[in-house]
């Protein structure tokens, strides 16, 4: 998912975050070293680098976080 979209659907200033502000959670999910990093869209613009995957739901098989 592109940057530009994460930030602008961001819960604290984002332009489009009025689109979804009734989804309960949104997830950014990347695959990086033979497993899947799943972020919560909150926590993006808090990563203080692209090294930084402290923040990041670490799995092997691409989890289905809707309900």
């Amino acid at each position: 998912m592109p940057k530009e979209l994460i930030m602008a659907l961001r819960p604290n200033g984002g332009k489009d975050y009025w689109r979804v502000q009734n989804v309960p959670t949104i997830y950014s999910t990347y695959w990086r070293d033979r497993g899947w990093d799943v972020y919560p869209i909150e926590t993006f613009g808090e990563i203080e680098s692209d090294t930084d995957h402290s923040s990041a739901l670490r799995t092997l098989q691409l989890p289905t976080l809707w309900k």
